[in-house]
């Protein structure tokens, strides 16, 4: 994980992630049709300022050619088979932070003293949670260029699958607005 340059930002690049904590709330209009009585749900919503932070466990990764979702969910169990995942991760040895910004995503230790990967958002492919037969919650995200043949799939295991779907909402909010901010520029 750490030392790999496919994409991987430089020091340089930094500044970028040292955005503020901002957020601002919606409702959820799907939730229950959204009127004025609605009990519809508020979530914070992810702005261009927004940072959010998880600890998560690294399993392990997984670099090769793109695979659809269910494909990849047959490769990691092959891979934990084969002992090049882990089957499940230790609270105290393998816990990391998970970093989200709009910018990609970075991964540091528990501490917040070291930076051990960081991902631009233009090389994300997906985010997909599911859940093992054991109810242990894996999170995986696919790194790569689309036609490329050097993907990476990092995959954590979440505490929760409440912590799971967070983090894929929050990543979902990320692609979305760096999308609508795309669109906007080239207008």
């Amino acid at each position: 994980m750490p030392g790999e340059d496919d994409g991987v930002m430089g020091a340089a690049d930094d500044a970028f992630w040292m955005a503020e904590r901002s957020r601002t709330t919606w409702v959820d209009p799907k939730a229950d049709g959204g009127g004025p009585n609605s009990s519809a749900d508020i979530r914070e919503k992810f702005t261009m300022q927004s940072t959010e932070e998880y600890v998560v466990q690294y399993l392990g990764t997984i670099s090769g050619v793109q695979r659809s979702e269910k494909e990849l969910v047959a490769c990691v169990d092959q891979a934990k088979r084969a002992g090049n995942v882990a089957w499940n991760a230790s609270l105290t040895h393998d816990s990391i932070r998970l970093v989200i910004t709009k910018y990609g995503f970075k991964i540091m230790d528990v501490n917040r003293k070291e930076v051990l990967l960081r991902v631009p958002m233009h090389k994300i492919g997906w985010v997909v949670h599911y859940t093992e037969h054991t109810g242990q919650q894996v999170l995986i995200i696919e790194s790569g260029v689309a036609g490329g043949e050097n993907f990476k799939y990092f995959l954590y295991q979440t505490q929760s699958e409440a912590q799971a779907n967070k983090i894929c909402e929050t990543f979902d909010d990320a692609f979305q607005l760096v999308h609508a901010k795309s669109v906007l520029e080239s207008a």
